[in-house]
């Protein structure tokens, strides 16, 4: 699955469940199928939705066809699109007795469900991944994968210890199995907890050990994404700043050689402005939050609303801190004096306040 095989995690969207397993077996791949599935490889994602797009409008694609489809709208963030492929999947799978590709199929859709706050529909679609693994009544790699969601819920809960222990059983079960996406995610979601018990050193170098396989690009485009982003706001969290200019810098450089990528790009250009901010350059921290929004804008129907109010939060935020400057600086006050004191409290706590949360997943 890892180095090669990439997930869907959104939710779905009612279509027709029809066969898809032996739809095109006869029938020899078109010039634009073939193109498509080069694009893909390539990492032209954009390229690669319109072509495959096309194709499974003039005929339904298989499931190795529809599972690029799927990943190609989603992460050139058509989450629509995406959402309904990745159910066309999950009944795929099971119509064809893959019982094990239904079960992640399913929890990734669960799984992204709980990151967008609709914890019911994730509870369902989890609940189907658990029923076909336990069907399967033998040790396999999804087991590790439905840890993740469990060890979400209890760090969102304050439950910390008990959120350690599911991503460390996350972990084991990773490496058993020589799974790196689940290895790495594993490991942030074990930083992560460990940050929140305030075992800082311990946390952040398990996240410098999860960031090492992103680095290296051993992992999927999403979890590539979601361990970048997840990192970043972690150290951020507990001031680990020279880790989240380290990080942001490799964020940046792995968005901007994937032109074609829309998902992560917009937290990426948060990110930016945020060590912006950090080291004192609000001018042009404002302009990169200004580029995140407008980027918000021109893809507001497929971008999650939680992540639109990311970056405009961040923009106001920016904004506050240089027009705070731009104030101090015309009508300078003594160093010393409470009002500039008082000033500068106020805007950390504006800043501190709007201050994004990036979802862990999202």
């Amino acid at each position: 699955m890892s180095g090669g095989r990439h997930f869907a995690l959104y939710y779905p969207v009612s279509m027709p469940t029809r066969n898809l397993s032996d739809s095109s077996a006869e029938v020899p791949p078109s010039e634009r199928l073939l193109r498509g599935r080069a694009c893909y490889e390539r990492g032209e994602w954009n390229d690669a939705f319109e072509l495959l797009a096309l194709e499974d409008d003039a005929r339904p694609l298989d499931l190795d066809d529809l599972h690029r489809l799927a990943w190609s709208a989603g992460l050139t963030a058509r989450d629509e699109h995406m959402l309904a492929a990745h159910e066309r999947l999950y009944h795929g799978y099971l119509e064809s007795g893959r019982d094990l590709a239904a079960a992640r199929a399913a929890f990734w859709i669960g799984f992204r469900l709980l990151a967008r706050g609709e914890a019911a529909r994730a509870s369902g679609w989890l609940t189907r991944a658990q029923r076909l693994i336990e069907l399967h009544a033998e040790d396999c790699v999804e087991q590790g994968y439905l840890l993740l969601p469990a060890a979400q819920r209890h760090i969102n809960s304050r439950e910390l210890e008990q959120a350690l222990e599911c991503a460390q059983r996350a972990g084991v079960i990773g490496a058993r199995f020589a799974e790196r996406d689940l290895i790495a995610f594993a490991r942030n979601l074990q930083g992560r907890a460990l940050l929140a018990l305030g075992r800082v050193e311990q946390g952040l170098a398990l996240l410098d050990e999860s960031m090492v396989a992103v680095t290296s690009g051993e992992l999927s485009p999403v979890v590539t994404g979601i361990v970048y982003c997840s990192s970043i706001v972690s150290c951020h969290r507990v001031f680990a700043l020279d880790r989240v200019r380290e990080w942001t810098v490799a964020l940046s450089t792995w968005c901007a050689a994937h032109p074609q990528l829309g998902m992560f790009t917009g937290h990426c250009l948060v990110h930016r402005a945020e060590v912006m901010e950090l080291a004192g350059s609000w001018a042009e921290a404002v302009d990169e939050a200004r580029r995140a929004v407008q980027r918000c804008v021109r893809i507001s129907n497929a971008m999650p609303r939680a992540e639109r109010t990311i970056c405009r939060r961040k923009f106001s935020a920016c904004a506050a801190s240089s027009t705070w400057r731009r104030v101090h600086t015309e009508r300078p006050v003594a160093a010393d004096s409470n009002h500039s004191r008082d000033s500068r409290y106020c805007v950390s706590r504006k800043a501190t306040w709007m201050r994004p949360q990036v979802p862990a997943v999202a």
